[in-house]
């Protein structure tokens, strides 16, 4: 009789709570936004170009969180740091999801690329070893790497001039696959560099729109030649681009492990106490390194483009920056990390790099785990969130002129840098930050001291000793490395001479 009353009960409390849970979702409306179409509902005003900023419209007419369907799959706008705070940092491990893309599944993504896979174990087994080696504490190991990569990308300028945006690029992946493979790109095979760059040409069809099997997965369950040849070839090169930048290097560190020729790195590290045979486990330390490798280059390249472009278009900052590293420098030694506290302009310039023209001005999508109620709306279990970091860091009233290039922005009255948590947006919010975010800044911020203290970067000239002009434009379909279209600038020595002398005794 008691068990019978007890059961009951149970199921009155379950049927009580279930009725309670369905009216709260039945009585709150999902964010408001602009009207749905039948069956296709926002995907005709889904801008192609400048998203961002169709968004940032919408929302002075719907509200800083607004709603998009696209074949009944709901899409979360988030406008302003406020809506970012309220609806997810409150929340965090209810959007620490990725919303599913096909085209990842499709080429084999989904379980190796961090920036689609969901919070899994797998996700967080190749999370943790990032986290790791990219610490705070962990990359001052890493500095004299560094030290070595910019002295040769030095040399390299003050005999080309008018190419330093490819050696800045060279400078950044030689940085990175030193450390993490001890592999050197001056005198090694070209071919482990290409890879990347190689990869980078897909990244875009992750982005909501770029193929149709994005917004209608259920055409992923067709074979990839059934949505033409294209798409077929799209596929396949994307999964074997993935493939080789996971691969390619790793095992070209597990072939000089065993010849006795690997130098040190990350990944000599990271093998050295398995037990030999462990492929889940090498599967785990490839996938996760080959995450550093893709997104580290270019995301540092990118930012770095920003401050060239803005150094040749205005020289009064670049003049600010040499007078303070004059100062604090010289030019007899190079920069080190312990004159950064004395060089908050320089912090500036990186700060201002960074806000201009986010890298990904909108992030990186999150996916709710369950569904979200609050106060005036739900969200349901698995919409796509997305954080409109350009709106938010092109927000007038936080950055008055946003358009404009002034790191005088990011410095107090007294000249000291002002702390500005908005810009580590740039890296992402909630659970699924950036592990990467404190070796970008590193690579950015001494790259930003060093060509300062001995180059200035100017209009380059052609043949006929005239400016070439240099012209802001950017691609406004990239949402991914939304970084400046080729553009024509110069470094050139302050003081040749004296930085011969001084690259001498590297």
């Amino acid at each position: 009789m008691e068990q019978s009353i007890l059961l009951a009960a149970t199921v009155a409390a379950s049927a009580l709570a279930l009725h309670g849970y369905f009216s709260r979702r039945s009585s709150l409306p999902l964010p408001p936004g602009p009207r749905r179409l039948p069956i296709i509902g926002n995907l005709l005003d889904i801008p192609k170009v400048y998203p961002w900023i169709k968004y940032s419209e919408w929302a002075k007419k719907y509200g800083d969180v607004i709603s998009l369907s696209v074949f009944g799959h709901t899409m979360i706008i988030l406008n302003t740091h406020e809506a970012i705070k309220n609806v997810v940092l409150a929340r965090s491990t209810k959007f620490s999801g990725r919303p599913h893309v096909q085209y990842a599944d499709m080429a084999d993504w989904s379980t190796s690329n961090l920036s689609v896979m969901s919070a899994t174990r797998e996700w967080a087994d190749r999370y943790r070893i990032m986290n790791n080696y990219f610490r705070p504490k962990a990359i001052q190991r890493y500095r004299q790497v560094q030290t070595e990569k910019l002295v040769s990308m030095m040399k390299r300028v003050i005999k080309d001039p008018n190419n330093v945006q490819n050696d800045t690029r060279k400078y950044a992946a030689a940085f990175i696959m030193d450390v993490v493979y001890g592999f050197d790109v001056e005198t090694g095979s070209q071919h482990l560099v290409q890879i990347n760059e190689d990869f980078q040409k897909y990244s875009y069809l992750l982005l909501p729109g770029a193929l149709i099997v994005n917004s209608l997965p259920i055409l992923g369950r067709l074979p990839p030649w059934m949505l033409g040849h294209e798409f077929a070839t799209l596929v396949e090169k994307g999964r074997e681009a993935w493939r080789r930048v996971r691969e390619d290097p790793f095992n070209w560190v597990k072939a000089g492990i065993k010849g006795g020729t690997a130098k040190e790195s990350l990944v000599r590290t990271s093998l050295a106490d398995l037990a030999e045979g462990d492929a889940n486990a090498e599967r785990v330390i490839s996938d996760a390194f080959g995450n550093v490798f893709s997104a580290g280059v270019d995301t540092s390249y990118g930012t770095i483009r920003n401050a060239l472009l803005q150094m040749a278009l205005q020289p009064s900052i670049q003049v600010k920056a040499q007078e303070e590293l004059d100062r604090v420098v010289g030019s007899e030694r190079l920069p080190n990390f312990d004159d950064r506290a004395n060089l908050p302009y320089i912090q500036a310039i990186l700060m201002e790099a960074l806000r201009w023209e986010p890298l990904i001005p909108l992030g990186i999508p999150h996916k709710t785990e369950e569904d979200v109620f609050l106060d005036d709306f739900y969200i349901p279990k698995g919409a796509m969130v997305i954080g409109n970091t350009g709106a938010i860091l092109t927000d007038p009233a936080r950055y008055p002129d946003p358009g404009a290039f002034k790191p005088e922005r990011h410095l107090s009255a007294d000249g000291q840098v002002v702390d500005d948590p908005l810009i580590d947006y740039a890296f992402g919010f909630g659970t699924r930050r950036c592990p990467g975010r404190h070796f970008f800044d590193m690579t950015t911020w001494l790259y930003l001291a060093t060509i300062l203290t001995f180059f200035n970067i100017t209009k380059a000239k052609d043949e006929n000793g005239n400016e070439i002009p240099v012209e802001v434009k950017y691609d406004g379909a990239l949402a991914f490395g939304h970084a400046p279209l080729p553009f024509s600038c110069a470094a050139v020595p302050r003081d040749l001479a004296r930085l011969e002398r001084l690259l001498q005794q590297y």
